[in-house]
C-alpha cells in the first residue's frame, strides 16, 4: 500500500479535531466556572467601589456638617456641640381609645410651639430627633431664628453618616443634606435628583463627585436616601413652592424617602401632599446652657489661649462667674446669642449687655478688617427684606454696596478669589457708573438712602462694580455672606440680616413696606431689631391698634417679641408692656395665648416684670394666680416665694401645681424644702405635682424622693412613684419595681405597678401618620352611628365637620389634629373654631387656639 501525504495529513487533522472535541467537552465545567468567577469579581469590585463611594461619600457628609455652625471658625460641630432636643407635642387624642395620663406639666402649661421658653424652664417632656422620626411621619423642625434648626440638620446628618447606633433602625440610611440657596432654580431641565447634585457636588471630593449622580440615583431607588433641606425658614412663605415643588416629586417618585426640613415659627411650610409632622425645637434649659458654659471655657483655653496673638485678649473670666451673670438672661434660652454672647466676652469686645450689644460685637468683629462695611452690610440687607429677596443676585448685591468699596483697601483674600468674583459679576460691569438702586427690584419713596462715603481724596465718581470684587468675597471670607446658587448671595445668619436690616432702617426710614408684607422671619426680625435702634412709638401704637389681632392677638405677640432687645429706657416699650400685662387679666382669652403674653413680658427683662408677676399672685381669679405662679418661675423671683407657699394649699388643683413648679423653677434652699412640705403635708395632686417638680430637680430632688420611697406616710410613698415615672435613670427604676413587689400597702403597689406598666408602652409623644379619613375608626363608627358610611373625598370632610360640630369632647379633639394637618379642609369650620376659641370650654378652647395657629402659620386665612 502506496503513503499518501493528503490522506496522512487527513487523518490527523481528524483526530485532532476528536481529540479537541474530546478535552472542550472536558474542561466546559471548567470554563463555565471561570466565567463565573469573573464575573463575581466584577460583581465584587463594583460592589467594592460602591461601598468606597458610600463610605468616602459619609466622610464628606461629616466634614461638611463640622464646618456649618456658628462657631466654626473655632471649634467643630463635635466639640461645641449640645445634643439637640424637640418639645414633645401633646399626645394623639384617639376616641373610644385609652386616653394618655395626665400629668402636672400637660394640666398646667400650655403647649406654645413658636414661645418655647416656658416649657425650658420647667423642663416640660422633650425627645430626640431619632424619635421623632421613629413613627414613620416626615418632619418640619419649626422655631425661632437662632434656636439650632440648621444645627439640628448638621448634627443629624453627622449622626446618619456616622451610622449612629442610636437611630436604631434608621441607621444605615445615607444623608442627603442641602441647603435651598444651594438649589439652582435657574438650571436647564434634567433627572429629578439632578438639583440634589447640582447643591451638593461642589462641597464633596473629587472621587465622589465623579460618581455622585449615579450614587445618588441608587441610595433613593433603593430607599436608602434621608434628605435633609435646611433653609426654608429662611424665606418668604410665596418663595416656598418652587422648592416644595421638588419635594414633591421627589415623594411621587421615591416615595420611602424620609424628609426632614426646617420651618419659621412666622410661616411653616406646607404642601397638602407632602404631610410633614410639625415639631418645634425646644430652647435650651438651665442644664444645657451651663453645658455649653462650661464646654466653651474648656476650648477657649485649649484651642484659644495658647494662640500667640491670644496675649492680646483680656484676662480670662471663671467660668462660674460667667454662668452666674447669664443665668437669668433670657436671651440665652437661645443657642445662638447664648454662643455670640460667650464669644464676645470671651474676646473682649462685648460693649453691653443688651442682645442687640451681641449681634453688634459679632458684625463688628467679623467685618472689622473691611473698609465701611457696616454700611454696606444694612444697606443690603434692607434690601433684601424689603424686596421679599433674602437671597440676592450677586451683581445686584455689589450694585448696592458698590459705593461704599474702597479700591484702595489692601484684601487679604487670594488673588484667584477675587479674580473669581469679578469673572461673577461679569464684564458688562466693568467701568460702567452704578445706581445704588436698582428700579426693576424695588421703587421705595420713603427710603432715605445714604449719602455716598467718601474713602479716599482721589475718589472723582462712584466706584465701579468691579470694585466690589473684594467686599463681597471678603464678607463671604469672614462668614457674614455666603454665595448661593445662580450667582446669588445671602447673609448666612438670617438673625445678623434682620439685626443690620433693623439698623438701616432706623438711619434710611422704609419700615411702612415692611408692615404690609406676610409674616417671614425678615419681617419680623427687622421690625424687632429696628425697636432697638429708635423710638418706633407711633409704629408700635399702630400695630397694637390695628384690627389685624383678631382672635389670635397676633399682632400683640409680634409686637411683644420687641421689649427683649430694646433698650431698657425705650420710650415705647411702656404701652407695649401695658397692652401686654391687661392680656394677662382678660378672663375670656385662651391659655395659650396669655401664657405666650406671660413669655413675652417674662422675655422683656423689664424690671417692672418681676413685681407684675408678684401681683398676680394675689389675684381673686384662679386662672391669673397660675400665669403668676408660672411666670415668677421664668424670671427667679426669690422674694416671691412666701407667696408662693400659701397658693401650696390653695383650693384650686392647678394653682397648687403651678406654685410646685415655680418654687422648684426659683431653685433656692428654701423654695426647695417648701414643695417638699407640700409633698408630706399637701393634698394629694399637690402631693404628685411637688413629686413630678422636684424630679426635674436632680442635685435636690432626686434625694428627697428616695428619702420619700421610705417613709411611713403612704400618701407620699404613692405620690413619689408619679415623680419617678419622669427619671431616666436606672434606680429609678429599681425603686419603682421595688415598691410594687414590697410595699406593704395596696395603693402604692397600685400606683407603682401602674407607672411601670406606663414605661413599658410605647412612647406616647412620638408623632404618627394620620390615617386617611376614610380609613379612621372613630369617624367610621361616627358615621355609622348615624346611619351613614364613608367614601373618599368630600363625604369624608364633610363626615369631619360634622364631627367637629356634633361630637363628643375626643372627637371634636381628633377632628382638629386633622384639620391641623390639613389646613386648606379647614375653611369650611373656621366659624366652628373661632366659636370654641370665643367659648367656655377650657379645653375645647385651647385645642382649637393651637389648631387656629397652625392653620394661619401653614399660610391659611382664618378669618
Amino acid at each position: 500500500m502506496s503513503f499518501n501525504i493528503d490522506q496522512f495529513s487527513f487523518w490527523v487533522g481528524f483526530a485532532a479535531g476528536i481529540v479537541s472535541l474530546w478535552m472542550l467537552r472536558l474542561l466546559k465545567p471548567t470554563f463555565k466556572d471561570l466565567g463565573k468567577a469573573l464575573g463575581s469579581r466584577v460583581s465584587a469590585v463594583q460592589s467594592g467601589l460602591s461601598e468606597s463611594i458610600e463610605r468616602r461619600y459619609r466622610q464628606d457628609i461629616v466634614g461638611i456638617a463640622q464646618s456649618k455652625h456658628i462657631a466654626a471658625p473655632l471649634f467643630s460641630l463635635d466639640e461645641v456641640g449640645i445634643p439637640v432636643r424637640l418639645m414633645a407635642p401633646p399626645p394623639r387624642v384617639i376616641p373610644d381609645d385609652e386616653l394618655p395620663p395626665d400629668d402636672t406639666f400637660s394640666l398646667v402649661i400650655p403647649y406654645m410651639p413658636d414661645w418655647p421658653e416656658m416649657a425650658a424652664t420647667y423642663n416640660t417632656p422633650t425627645m430626640s430627633i431619632e424619635e421623632a422620626l421613629e413613627g414613620g411621619v416626615d418632619l418640619v423642625i419649626i422655631g425661632k431664628p437662632g434656636s439650632g434648626k440648621s444645627f439640628a440638620l448638621n448634627q443629624l446628618a453627622t449622626r446618619f453618616a456616622r451610622r449612629d447606633k442610636e437611630l436604631g433602625d434608621l441607621s444605615e440610611l445615607i444623608p442627603v443634606m442641602v441647603h435651598v440657596g444651594d438649589i439652582s432654580l435657574e438650571s436647564k431641565k434634567g433627572k429629578l435628583l439632578d438639583a440634589l447634585y447640582n447643591a451638593l457636588y461642589d462641597k464633596v471630593s473629587a472621587i465622589v463627585e465623579a460618581q455622585l449622580p449615579a450614587f445618588l440615583e441608587n441610595i433613593f431607588e433603593k430607599n436608602k436616601a434621608i434628605l435633609l433641606l435646611d433653609g426654608l425658614d429662611e424665606l418668604p412663605p410665596e418663595a416656598h413652592d418652587q422648592y416644595l415643588d421638588l419635594l414633591e416629586k421627589i415623594k411621587e417618585k421615591y416615595p420611602e424617602t424620609r424628609i426632614v426640613i426646617t420651618g419659621s415659627t412666622d410661616n411653616i411650610p406646607y404642601r397638602e401632599g407632602l404631610n410633614f409632622f410639625v415639631i418645634p425645637i425646644a430652647a435650651w434649659d438651665t442644664p444645657r446652657r451651663r453645658e455649653l458654659i462650661y464646654k466653651w471655657d474648656e476650648l477657649w483655653d485649649k484651642h484659644i489661649r495658647k494662640e500667640s496673638w491670644a496675649k492680646a485678649l483680656p484676662e480670662p473670666i471663671d467660668a462660674v462667674l460667667i454662668d452666674g451673670w447669664m443665668f437669668k438672661e433670657s436671651s440665652n434660652f437661645n443657642p445662638l446669642f447664648l454662643t455670640l454672647r460667650l464669644w464676645a466676652t470671651y474676646a473682649g469686645d462685648l460693649m453691653g449687655s443688651s442682645v442687640s450689644d451681641t449681634l453688634n460685637a459679632y458684625v463688628r468683629r467679623m467685618s472689622a478688617d473691611v473698609e465701611n462695611s457696616r454700611k454696606a452690610l444694612e444697606l443690603l440687607a434692607t434690601q433684601a427684606v424689603i424686596s421679599l429677596t433674602p437671597m440676592v443676585k450677586r451683581k445686584q448685591a455689589g450694585k448696592f454696596v458698590a459705593q461704599f468699596e474702597d479700591p484702595s483697601a489692601a484684601s487679604d483674600l487670594e488673588p484667584e478669589i477675587l479674580e473669581e468674583t469679578e469673572d461673577i459679576l461679569g464684564d458688562e460691569a466693568e467701568d460702567e457708573d452704578i445706581d445704588l438702586i436698582d428700579e426693576d427690584m424695588m421703587d421705595l419713596d420713603d427710603l432715605d438712602i445714604p449719602e455716598e462715603v467718601d474713602t479716599s481724596e482721589k475718589k472723582e465718581k462712584a466706584v465701579s462694580a468691579r470694585g466690589v470684587r473684594r467686599m463681597l468675597p471678603e464678607m463671604v471670607n469672614n462668614y457674614l455672606l455666603t454665595y448661593r446658587a445662580d450667582a446669588k448671595i445671602g447673609f448666612t445668619l438670617p438673625v445678623v440680616a434682620g439685626y443690620l436690616a433693623g439698623c438701616g432702617l432706623a438711619n434710611m426710614g422704609g419700615e411702612q413696606e415692611l408692615v404690609s408684607q406676610p409674616n417671614w422671619v425678615g419681617k419680623s426680625l427687622s421690625l424687632q431689631y429696628l425697636a432697638s435702634q429708635k423710638d418706633v412709638s407711633a409704629l408700635a401704637n399702630q400695630l397694637l391698634s390695628s384690627q389685624s389681632n383678631g382672635v389670635m392677638h397676633s399682632t400683640l405677640l409680634s409686637v411683644g417679641a420687641w421689649p427683649s432687645t430694646a433698650p431698657k429706657d425705650a420710650q415705647w416699650k411702656g404701652d407695649v408692656m401695658r397692652a401686654l400685662a391687661a392680656a394677662i387679666n382678660e378672663a375670656n382669652l385662651s391659655l395659650g395665648l396669655r401664657g405666650r403674653v406671660l413669655t413675652a413680658l417674662a422675655n422683656s427683662g423689664d424690671v417692672g416684670v418681676v413685681a407684675l408677676f408678684r401681683q398676680l399672685l394675689s389675684s381673686p381669679q384662679a386662672d391669673v394666680q397660675m400665669l403668676g405662679a408660672l411666670g415668677s418661675g421664668i424670671v427667679q423671683d426669690e422674694k416671691a416665694t412666701s407667696l408662693l407657699d400659701e397658693l401650696l394649699y390653695s383650693p384650686v388643683p392647678n394653682v397648687r401645681r403651678a406654685a410646685c413648679l415655680a418654687l422648684v423653677a426659683i431653685d433656692t434652699i428654701e423654695s426647695i424644702e417648701m414643695v417638699a412640705g407640700a409633698l408630706l403635708q399637701g393634698e394629694e395632686d399637690a402631693r404628685r405635682a411637688a413629686a413630678e417638680a422636684l424630679a426635674r430637680h436632680p442635685d435636690e430632688g432626686h434625694p428627697i424622693l428616695k428619702e420619700g420611697a421610705q417613709l411611713e406616710d403612704l400618701l407620699v410613698r404613692r405620690a413619689v412613684t408619679f415623680g419617678l415615672a419622669w427619671i431616666k435613670e436606672p434606680w429609678a427604676k429599681e425603686l419603682l419595681e421595688k415598691l410594687q413587689l414590697e410595699d406593704d400597702q395596696w395603693m402604692v403597689r397600685s400606683a407603682a405597678g401602674q407607672v411601670l406598666d406606663m414605661l413599658d408602652k410605647p412612647n406616647q409623644f412620638i408623632p404618627r401618620p394620620l390615617t386617611e379619613l376614610v380609613e379612621t375608626p372613630w369617624l367610621i363608627t361616627f358615621a355609622s352611628e348615624r346611619g351613614m358610611g364613608l367614601a373618599p373625598g368630600k363625604t369624608s370632610w364633610d363626615m369631619l365637620k360634622l364631627a367637629l360640630k356634633e361630637g363628643n369632647e375626643d372627637q371634636r379633639l381628633a377632628a382638629m389634629e386633622h384639620y391641623r394637618y390639613h389646613p386648606e379642609q379647614s375653611i369650611s369650620v373656621r366659624s366652628d373654631l373661632h366659636n370654641m376659641v370665643n367659648g367656655n370650654d377650657a379645653e375645647m378652647r385651647e385645642a382649637a387656639y393651637l389648631t387656629l395657629w397652625q392653620i394661619e402659620a401653614s399660610g391659611v386665612s382664618i378669618t
